[in-house]
């Protein structure tokens, strides 16, 4: 007899696998915006739980009942340059609204050669260390004071039961990926680029600056000839 652990396991792979989650996408027609609302909705907390637990957790820290977690670890063992990227925080005036990820790629954090994940944490720990409050800073995600620095609430799972989270499907990022894939390895037809137009966007660089950049959008259009050769094909296959 299976475990409950391994039932959840089984039920994420079957709500993740590939085939069947990209048909059913697109065969609903929704935006990855729309994708993404209802799944998060659906086996996600709300955004006021997530919240309320944030704010009861950061309460049983303060009040020594909760031991808070380390993500960083030794602030030593990283590679930045540091005066440079003080001098840029002491230069911003209060209120400004900073990306902490960004600030982790423009000045160059890394430990043992690779840029972590948590770069954004990490610099606003060192920034901290130094002085310097991150709270003070604007940021774009619903966040919270906590530690004198604003903190990230994360929407948690919904629990079927005591460590037990529901099944979930894939991520948009991780969805968009295996259709691009697919679109790649001419498994999915999208027809022929037509009606180009360039548009001038600007966009953050990997070293945090503003650029303009030129994008050429198309239309798409899939030709009446290949359509009667799949409706043809079909017949085919069937009456086989």
């Amino acid at each position: 007899m299976k475990s409950k652990r391994e039932n959840h396991a089984t039920l994420n792979a079957m709500m993740s696998n590939e085939e069947d989650d990209v048909q059913g996408f697109l065969g609903t027609g929704k935006s990855y915006a729309k994708y993404n609302r209802e799944r998060m909705s659906s086996f996600f907390e709300n955004k006021s739980t997530a919240k309320e637990r944030v704010n009861v957790t950061n309460a049983k820290i303060k009040e020594g009942k909760k031991k808070p977690k380390n993500h960083i670890g030794n602030l030593k063992n990283y590679s930045i340059d540091k005066e440079e990227l003080l001098h840029h925080m002491r230069s911003l005036p209060s209120g400004s609204t900073v990306v902490w990820s960004s600030l982790a790629k423009r000045f160059n954090l890394s430990v043992n050669g690779k840029i972590p994940l948590n770069g954004g944490h990490v610099i606003k720990a060192l920034v901290k260390e130094n002085g310097i409050d991150p709270g003070s800073f604007n940021t774009a995600q619903q966040s919270t004071v906590f530690h004198g620095y604003l903190q990230r609430i994360r929407r948690a799972k919904k629990r079927l039961g005591y460590g037990l989270t529901a099944p979930a499907s894939r991520p948009v990022c991780q969805l968009h990926t295996a259709i691009k894939k697919k679109i790649n390895a001419k498994e999915i037809n999208i027809g022929d680029n037509i009606a180009p137009k360039t548009y001038k966007t600007n966009k953050i660089n990997k070293e945090g600056n503003l650029v303009e950049v030129n994008t050429t959008v198309y239309g798409r259009k899939i030709s009446l000839e290949k359509i009667r050769q799949d409706m043809l094909n079909e017949q085919v296959t069937s009456n086989c």
